[in-house]
């Protein structure tokens, strides 16, 4: 669809890949061909096992660009029989409380976090790929409680993002900055479910703000089409929606075999 010849990669988690538009979806309208690796759920380690699959598969290469946005550091997700299991933040319900009681911890988190950036960065740099990595999820807040003596490190983990957003942390402390109305906060369906994720307004304003390269009629026209074909009566038929108007039409990563 888009003027770029290359291709697109996005990789993060339900703020990259969603039942709706996210940025990368839109950014993904100036591209010939668009991959979005975004899972709900996720942590950093099954971004970076993303890519590295992706890269192995595709051969990642200087004509293409790159976009990472990475998650909370106090997720972890496993690979089973079934395929990935992407459950979030390990301090949430329904996490198994032997693992996190004996075997996680945050400095693990951050380990993680960090070896998912350092790699997914030194790799693109070598391979002389456009790209641009961001915090998504507001690590400071969910750690300091915890690690009050380790907000050095991450410090020094925030430094290897590629690109700093401008008097913000992350993507949420950027729209908390920015979106103050409470019509901004989630998205009310009509059965009664409230959804906390980010608007595609606010995608939208995100794409224009750190990504403005893609600031096109492109991406404009793909937002239009995605506020428009939106199924405001549940979850469900807007996840249903989005697929086969947008996803199905533009995403290839979907027809991709990956583990």
């Amino acid at each position: 669809m888009g003027g770029n010849k290359g291709r697109f990669f996005a990789f993060g988690c339900s703020y990259t890949g969603y039942n709706y538009a996210t940025w990368a979806d839109l950014i993904g309208a100036n591209f010939d061909e668009y991959y979005n690796f975004g899972k709900g759920g996720s942590c950093n380690t099954y971004i970076l096992n993303k890519f590295v699959e992706v890269d192995n598969l595709l051969n990642i290469n200087s004509e293409d660009y790159v976009a990472v946005l990475f998650t909370g550091m106090n997720r972890f997700s496993y690979f089973h029989n079934d395929g990935w299991v992407c459950n979030g933040n390990v301090y949430h319900p329904g996490i198994d409380e032997g693992f996190v009681k004996n075997m996680w911890s945050s400095d693990w988190g951050i380990y993680n976090s960090w070896i998912s950036i350092n790699t997914i960065k030194t790799i693109l740099e070598q391979k002389n790929v456009k790209f641009k990595l961001l915090s998504g999820m507001e690590n400071y807040a969910s750690l300091d409680s915890i690690l009050s003596n380790r907000t050095e490190y991450i410090n020094k983990l925030y430094n290897d993002f590629s690109t700093k957003l401008t008097n913000s942390t992350s993507f949420d402390n950027w729209r908390g900055n920015k979106f103050m109305d409470t019509n901004d906060i989630s998205i009310k369906y009509k059965n009664g479910f409230e959804d906390s994720h980010p608007k595609q307004l606010i995608h939208y304003n995100f794409v224009k703000e750190y990504f403005s390269e893609f600031d096109t009629e492109y991406t404009k026209q793909r937002y239009e089409l995605a506020e428009n074909i939106f199924d405001f009566s549940s979850f469900e038929n807007q996840a249903k929606s989005f697929f086969n108007h947008i996803k199905a039409q533009f995403d290839k990563s979907i027809n991709l075999e990956l583990l």
